[in-house]
């Protein structure tokens, strides 16, 4: 019973997750003037999120992290620039 629960509440999050990055992915391409059905986005994510979520180890993490602190170092740097004009 335990498995049962854990399992759906696992299966759960995923799916919340997904829906989210869906979602959140669309506002972007629609904030930035474009256009993009939710179909598309979801599509995108999944193909994101199945390759990242394959990595099973910390090792297979650290080329993940750095991009993902380039990016953020690039935000806020944009993010600067664009408070100095």
């Amino acid at each position: 019973m335990v498995e049962i629960v854990v399992s759906t509440y696992l299966f759960s999050i995923c799916i919340v997750d997904f829906l989210t990055c869906s979602n959140s992915l669309q506002q972007v391409i629609v904030g930035s003037g474009g256009s993009l059905c939710s179909y598309y986005c979801g599509l995108v994510v999944i193909g994101v999120m199945i390759p990242i979520a394959q990595i099973r180890s910390l090792h297979g993490l650290k080329h993940l992290v750095v991009l993902c602190i380039l990016c953020i170092r690039s935000e806020e740097h944009t993010s600067e620039l664009q408070s100095r004009q």
